[in-house]
């Protein structure tokens, strides 16, 4: 069924559902979800859609058993662990993507058992998962990034000493390459990613316990220079986990570092110029400083970043965004004190009626599902990225969104917090607003894409083009290229007669010309790839029909 009527249908049933309930408040559905798991020390949760049915699911572990539970459309769940071939991992930390580009989103699980090896499991269709690769063991936590740019998933890995990378070859093949590059000696045990310059390469910042933490600046997708002190972001206070966002819309992502065992958490204002400010008295954002993890979400659809927070002993905080450089603490109001101790949290729309939903999985339960009853106090829209010269699940791009004259920013990021991860689809609140006036999608390949006037209170998928989604060039289908991936030869069919030549260049991914020829045409042509080396492209046709650009793989 079309992602859209899915998304509209389930919005008029929980709306019917949620008629009876006034209350701002987040409700502990997990026994009505038919969600059964035994007591014990929960770690990690994340939200994925393994099926590509439109609804999520979710997968996480405790100290003794791993837990996937299918979400059946209908408020309610079907445990189907054993059927995925799940139940034997045993995960401390998971991190989702699409790492190879098959349309179905993996796994990259680190085993609670150090001893173990880091591993991916590859979703298989959307059937079960299998072991593809194994690194090295002794990991703390892995997350997912494009640190070279070229539309390939790497690996970053806390280890607690020298960190690893395992960069991706494009073939799936991931080797190890942090040595020989700046990272500090101690990597910490948890680690965040994303561009906090906008120079188009995504950075690193690690928690590391009892140490200074450190601010990786990405060199060109070739190196890292560690600008932790310089930054002013080097914080001793027992970091135990960091979250990317933009909580005050002025396009650069700021950085919350949660600590345990200390006076405060941090909030850093990013100012623009590989600085950071430390705001958190200013923002009252402080906490006990008694963290376990954190996570930026717009809960209540205002077009605000807001801050939900999780403690060890004491109860959680959900800092609502008031616009003006401060927070108020609201979790009292929204039911959302507990359950505390919160290692692994995951926020999506697991009911489709366009607000958010938390999973938290902690040592005080085993996981509970709150469901977000805010009665949707404003406008939303999420939007769902597609990679094809970029990596499948948009890692690292930027989304920008422009209501009346307002900018609200998000990264898609491939990990977070301490464990886990939110759902892949962002999340953004419109407040009042029917539409977007504007949307640009900024994908770390450089190209960008552009929509205008899109419509409130629904679900996009934006699937990468070298032209915008609802830009007229796109909606022509006068032209057919195959075979893609090619080999030697591409061959274009056009529905219509050329009675003038047709001109055609071909771009690399970073946008450099590296073939350019004119010919004539009467309906088809063909052209020479064998001298291009394997990877992504762009060609662009020139013709009197209109210019057409159209993606393609060499192998």
């Amino acid at each position: 069924m079309n992602r859209f009527i899915v998304h509209c249908l389930a919005s008029l049933m929980f709306l019917l559902a949620a008629i009876e309930t006034f209350s701002q408040t987040f409700t502990d559905v997990t026994v009505d979800a038919g969600i059964v798991l035994s007591a014990s020390m929960g770690n990690t949760v994340v939200w994925l859609d393994y099926d590509n049915d439109g609804w999520l699911d979710f997968y996480g572990n405790t100290n003794e058993f791993a837990f996937f539970y299918k979400n059946n459309g209908n408020g309610t769940f079907t445990d189907i662990t054993t059927s995925t071939g799940l139940s034997d991992t045993d995960p401390a930390s998971v991190a989702v993507a699409d790492f190879d580009k098959d349309g179905y989103v993996d796994l990259l699980i680190v085993p609670i058992n150090i001893s173990l090896p880091m591993r991916i499991y590859k979703n298989m269709s959307g059937n079960n998962f299998q072991i593809v690769f194994e690194g090295q063991s002794g990991i703390e936590r892995a997350i997912w990034l494009d640190f070279e740019g070229d539309g390939d998933l790497d690996i970053f890995c806390n280890t607690g000493g020298f960190p690893l990378l395992y960069l991706n070859d494009g073939e799936s093949n991931f080797t190890e390459s942090a040595a020989g590059m700046d990272f500090n000696n101690n990597s910490g045990i948890t680690s965040a990613a994303a561009d906090m310059n906008n120079d188009g390469f995504t950075d690193i910042y690690t928690c590391i316990y009892g140490s200074a933490n450190r601010l990786y600046k990405n060199i060109a997708g070739g190196n890292v220079e560690d600008i932790s002190f310089s930054a002013h972001v080097a914080d001793y206070n027992k970091g135990v986990s960091q979250s990317w966002g933009d909580y005050d819309n002025d396009g650069f992502l700021d950085l919350y570092v949660s600590n345990i065992q200390s006076n405060r958490n941090i909030l850093y204002k990013n100012l623009g110029d590989e600085t950071f400010l430390d705001v958190t008295y200013d923002a009252d954002v402080a906490d006990a400083g008694d963290a376990r993890t954190s996570a930026w979400i717009d809960f209540n659809n205002d077009g605000l970043m807001d801050l939900f927070t999780t403690n060890h002993i004491n109860e959680n905080r959900l800092y609502q965004n008031n616009g003006d450089g401060t927070f108020t603490d609201v979790a009292e109001e929204w039911n959302i004190r507990n359950p505390e101790d919160g290692f692994g949290i995951s926020w999506g729309d697991y009911d489709l009626d366009g607000d958010q939903d938390v999973l938290i999985c902690g040592h005080n339960n085993t996981m509970r599902l709150l469901r977000n009853d805010g009665n949707n106090l404003g406008n939303y829209l999420d939007i769902e990225l597609k990679g094809v010269f970029d990596n499948a699940s948009g890692i690292g791009t930027r989304i920008v969104v422009y209501v009346d004259g307002q900018m609200t920013v998000q990264e898609i990021n491939g990990g977070r917090g301490a464990r886990c991860q939110d759902a892949l689809i962002a999340h953004f609140g419109l407040a009042a607003a029917t539409q977007a006036d504007s949307l640009i999608v900024k994908w770390q390949s450089g190209m960008v894409q552009k929509l205008y006037g899109v419509s409130a209170n629904q679900l996009i998928t934006i699937v990468q083009s070298a032209v915008g989604v609802n830009d007229k060039s796109s909606e022509k289908e006068l032209l057919e290229l195959y075979p893609n991936p090619a080999q030697d030869v591409i061959y274009l069919s056009f529905e219509k007669r050329m009675n003038t030549s047709v001109k055609v260049k071909i771009y690399s991914i970073t946008g450099q010309v590296v073939l350019s020829r004119s010919m004539k045409s009467q309906g088809s042509a063909s052209i020479d790839v064998m001298g291009l080396t394997r990877g992504w492209y762009y060609i662009m046709i020139n013709c009197e029909h209109g210019v057409f650009y159209r993606p393609f793989i060499k192998e």
